[in-house]
């Protein structure tokens, strides 16, 4: 990777590269930095006398000419292909395996742990009055006999003069090997019937104290856990490349000038630049920076908006919650191998999206109005209530008849919680938290300030939203279905319109069609 200076987007702007006399020229290691430096004469004669077959012959827009010398990448790896007899890469991380350490990673929702040499765990703690439940998965155990195995393979491999691993994983930008641990054995997983796996890889990092750099589903229930640690850094197969700037000299040829002229134009203006900016924020000026959609954003489909993943995605309008409550854009949650998808009062589904492949859907609840309403009279405490300040801060639905689960033989529900959170999230924050308590029984969470006024506006006694009629400005008309076994498309969009609006609803109808489940 040449370092972004100003010489180097120099280069890849205005040079015309032509390869001189070089013997088969490796190109760019994209991992290493590289500088450009101009030198004078002195150093020009010095380089003009080495020999030194890893040259580039480059010339600019206006025909100046350079020669630039490449530093030697064997030698760079010299030391890192060297044979090593120190301690495996087992025995490197046995401090942490000896001293039972385990590493955590707190994620929106989740809490990751990952106890080296033992097992991986993820768990949630949630307080309901004066009890505290906790929901865990353990998404791997380490099998003592897997250890003897790995000791057995790394010692083979070290016999036959291994190089190294060749697989890696990017890093903060940098492809870095890594030392792979299998964890199996964890909670049966009720998709596939499996038990849950992970993968945990541990990385080289100096700065590290054996931090949970990520965690992610690869596929179905099963993980892959980056370690971030100090103690594999002084073995070579695990070493990151080497971080310093290679210097590149590019001399003059002929009668050019010894840097480019363009090239000191564009320093120069950069310089006074960076002093024009130096004064505005010295002094009182203020420079006010505002973001704007572009055109491109305001015309994507109310449906094929992406509203929020999670606590930490973008923000949405408050406007949009209403959207949602009539029906015109569906809210999407998770990240990973799995994400959900919930279209009010109509269903609730987790798809897993890959390029080239059909979406796999699992519904885990349609809505229907008596289901929800039999769910309620079952669990009275669920009912719209108000609290001792004559405010609401919680509504409950229900959505049932999901898809059927492997392992319990029923369909899949759903307890959907709309929740007002003040002081914790910013005003136009959407948090949405999917977690199964049960097995196929789930609980969706909706949380936000903009829901406050929702969940305090006119709901009936089943607290269902009494919606506006987007066409009233000034008649509050609420939307409710007689009917007491809704359809799936019941609660699409139910707009009046106009007879000479109906085509054009109509096709607008067509790009909100739902997912045939």
């Amino acid at each position: 990777m040449i370092s972004c200076s100003i010489e180097s987007k120099f280069l890849a702007l205005v040079f015309i590269i032509n390869i001189g006399h070089s013997q088969e020229f490796k190109g760019f290691d994209d991992t290493i930095l590289y500088k450009i430096n101009w030198p004078g004469k002195e150093v020009a004669e010095r380089l003009g006398k080495e020999p030194n077959e890893n040259t580039l012959t480059v010339k600019t827009a206006i025909g100046e000419s350079y020669r630039c010398f490449l530093p030697d990448q064997d030698e760079v790896n010299k030391e890192s292909d060297s044979s090593y007899i120190g301690p495996s890469p087992l025995e490197l991380l046995s401090p942490l395996f000896s001293k039972q350490a385990c590493s955590y990673r707190v994620d929106t929702y989740w809490i990751y742990e990952v106890c080296h040499y033992r097992y991986v765990r993820q768990y949630h703690n949630e307080r309901e009055g004066k009890t505290q439940k906790e929901q865990e998965y353990y998404l791997g155990r380490w099998q003592v006999f897997e250890g003897f195995k790995l000791e057995e393979e790394l010692k083979r491999l070290a016999s036959l003069n291994y190089p190294g691993p060749t697989k890696t994983r990017k890093v903060d930008g940098v492809n870095l090997p890594y030392f792979e641990m299998n964890m199996s054995d964890g909670t049966v997983c009720d998709l596939n019937g499996r038990p849950r796996q992970t993968n945990v890889l541990y990385v080289c990092y100096p700065q590290s104290k054996h931090n949970v750099y990520s965690v992610k589903e690869t596929s179905t229930c099963q993980y892959e856990v980056i370690i971030l640690t100090s103690f594999l850094c002084t073995h070579p197969w695990y070493k990151p490349p080497n971080s310093d700037e290679l210097n590149i000299d590019c001399l003059s040829v002929d009668n050019s000038p010894r840097k480019p002229h363009n090239l000191k134009v564009l320093q120069s203006d950069t310089s006074k630049l960076k002093k024009q900016i130096k004064m505005l924020t010295n002094g009182e000026t203020k420079i006010q920076v505002k973001i704007q959609p572009s055109a491109e954003t305001e015309q994507i489909a109310p449906k094929e908006k992406s509203l929020i993943m999670h606590a930490k995605t973008p923000n949405i309008e408050i406007n949009e919650i209403n959207e949602f409550v009539f029906g015109d854009v569906c809210l999407h949650g998770g990240s990973g191998w799995w994400t959900y998808e919930i279209c009010y009062n109509d269903y609730i589904q987790q798809v897993h999206r890959e390029k080239g492949k059909p979406d796999e859907i699992v519904t885990l609840g349609l809505f229907n109005k008596q289901d929800h309403i039999n769910w309620l009279n079952e669990n009275e405490e669920k009912k719209p209530k108000f609290d001792a300040k004559g405010t609401r801060n919680v509504l409950f639905h229900f959505y049932s008849s999901g898809s059927v689960c492997q392992k319990t033989g029923e369909k899949r529900v759903t307890e959907v919680r709309y929740k007002c959170k003040i002081g914790q999230y910013n005003e136009d924050t959407v948090a949405l938290y999917l977690y199964e308590p049960k097995t196929c029984k789930y609980v969706l969470t909706i949380e936000s300030p903009s829901l406050c006024e929702l969940i305090n506006g006119p709901i009936d006694e089943y607290g269902l939203f009494k919606v506006k009629d987007k066409k009233s400005d000034n008649i509050l008309k609420y939307k409710f279905e007689d009917n007491t076994d809704p359809k799936l498309d019941d609660f699409t969009e139910k707009r009046t319109v106009d007879s000479t609006e109906k085509e054009t609803e109509n096709e607008e109808n067509k790009k909100l069609s739902k997912i045939e489940l």
